[in-house]
């Protein structure tokens, strides 16, 4: 037997594979990584190179075995679709295997209790307390989700040696050593045994397969044990506009000056209802009894079996508006750096403030767009490079280098671009001179700021030139597509001395068309000559 492991549930990304006969178990296989990188970057490459080293032909395992929470929101749901689609594409069952139980199984064999940490944030971990026995994993207490006082607590009272491990180790080890652990006997584990990894989550899983704990990639959901941050926030939400609305609608019910009114109702069907279910109280379900006697209701009682929807479709005479949730991101900032553009599969970068679009290459290329007007010219086919660049030059030794990496020489040693979800920054380091260039977009204002820094490493003074060009557009890009000449003829510019910047009109082509407005302004808090 053949078991396929993955476990994103943390920081760590990590694959196992483990073969089992029977009688004995074998791991052939692990790759482990605890980078910045996000999991949807490493997983399946992980996965991938495993397969080469060892090779494997995913046919031929038996299970996908998942560390399938408590965790991480987006790690599960990455390792989650990972193994369901794997599961789907090879028809092959689940292994459902708790992670904070997987982690614990890192130290097989040891005699002291085990509680594996791992941070949740808002002062809380994820978390269980477990020990050995006859070489079998024993749950004392259940993987929970708890602040940190309650499982120190419960170790407290438990009163046995105990050694922690997990990444919320280091964000709880001072408390735990100064003051919710003293006076106790306990320990934390060795770097090499501190994290997840997908060798426990196999070796587990073998033990779950033999015990036909298995599951379809459709059964599978992961465990999170509590709303994420979006739901807890929009339930408070709820809950603050339900007692708004009570109160607003009690002010109008009750007089002025009382705390409360007598609800005067005169409809007769409810009065009888009310009866009714008096009647059904004291006389044992006499109306359930009463209606069922009916042949006609009889007929179809099946179908008063059916379960609740999950999902359903409420009406009401007057509409709501539905505000669309917006997606909110509790992870880690990512930031991905290129030194080394390769020129044969360029990726980029998008940032957005919903209406402003900025997208950019590794090149430092790309398209600002608001809306579906192109700020400036992009067409991926054209054969020089377009964007909005940069142009450096030093004034004493003539040399001139940009934004735009593709004008530069020396690009394999001077050039780095890094991504990030608010920004695009690029650094250029030609002779002493280190520049530094920020793009990203204003919160509220269809604004677009790109930053420019200058760094002088050497000793002598300098004097630097800079020069930053585009070719405004302000329409939609099949309209440039389909002539960029024509396009051309409609934009006026001109220079605004009293805000000392470019104005761009693209004029009416038909008399209920909008007339577009393009501003670009240089500026700077150092001396200009």
């Amino acid at each position: 037997m053949k078991i396929l492991a993955l476990d994103s549930s943390g920081l760590v990304a990590s694959v196992a594979v483990v073969e089992d006969d029977g009688v004995n178990s074998s791991l052939l296989a692990e790759y482990t990584v605890n980078y910045k990188k996000t999991h949807s970057q490493t997983l399946l490459p992980m996965l991938d190179e495993i397969a080469r080293m060892i090779e494997l032909d995913l046919n031929t395992i038996d299970a996908i075995a998942v560390a399938a929470g408590p965790g991480s929101f987006t790690g599960l749901r990455i390792g989650s679709a990972t193994a369901k689609g794997l599961g789907l594409a090879l028809d092959k069952p689940l292994v459902h295997v708790p992670t904070v139980d997987a982690l614990a199984y890192n130290l097989y064999g040891t005699d002291r209790v085990i509680c594996p940490l791992m941070d949740a944030r808002r002062n809380q971990v994820y978390t269980g307390i477990y020990e050995f026995r006859n070489n079998e994993l024993s749950v004392i207490e259940p993987q929970m989700a708890v602040g940190i006082d309650v499982i120190a607590g419960k170790l407290r009272a438990l009163g046995r040696e105990v050694v922690f491990l997990g990444d919320g180790v280091p964000v709880f080890r001072k408390a735990l050593m100064e003051e919710l652990m003293q006076g106790m006997d306990f320990s934390f584990a060795p770097a090499h045994l501190n994290k997840q990894r997908a060798g426990a989550v196999a070796a587990l899983a073998v033990s779950y397969v033999r015990a036909g704990k298995i599951e379809t990639a459709a059964e599978h959901r992961p465990d999170y044990l509590r709303p994420s941050q979006a739901e807890r926030e929009r339930a408070e939400k709820e809950a603050r506009e339900k007692a708004e609305k009570a109160k607003a609608e009690k002010a109008e019910r009750v007089e002025k000056g009382k705390t409360s009114s007598v609800v005067k109702t005169y409809m007769a069907h409810h009065q009888g209802l009310i009866l009714l279910s008096i009647n059904n109280l004291f006389n044992d379900k006499i109306l359930q009894k009463r209606f069922m006697e009916n042949p006609e209701m009889q007929a179809v009682s099946i179908l008063l079996q059916e379960t609740m929807p999950e999902t359903a479709i409420i009406t009401k005479e007057k509409k709501e508006k539905v505000e669309k949730l917006k997606y909110k991101d509790y992870e880690d900032y990512i930031i991905t750096t290129y030194n080394k553009i390769d020129e044969r599969l360029i990726t980029g970068n998008v940032i957005s403030s919903e209406d402003y679009v900025i997208a950019m290459n590794e090149k430092g290329e790309g398209i600002s767009k608001y809306k579906d007007i192109y700020i400036n010219r992009f067409k991926p086919t054209d054969d020089y490079s377009q964007g909005i660049f940069f142009v450096m030059k030093n004034i004493k030794t003539k040399r001139i280098w940009s934004s735009n990496y593709s004008f530069n020489e020396k690009k394999e040693n001077n050039y780095q671009i890094s991504f990030m979800p608010d920004r695009c920054k690029q650094e250029i380091l030609e002779g002493n001179i280190k520049t530094k260039i920020q793009t990203t977009i204003s919160s509220n204002e269809p604004v677009e700021l790109r930053r420019v820094s200058l760094e002088n490493q050497g000793n002598d003074e300098e004097i630097v030139e800079v020069t930053v060009y585009f070719e405004p557009v302000l329409s939609k890009k099949e309209d440039d597509y389909a002539h960029p000449v024509f396009n051309n003829l409609f934009l006026i510019t001109k220079f605004d001395e009293k805000t000392n910047s470019i104005i761009v009109k693209r004029k009416k082509r038909e008399q209920n068309q909008k007339e577009m407005y393009l501003a670009a302004g240089l500026s700077t808090v150092s001396e200009t000559i």
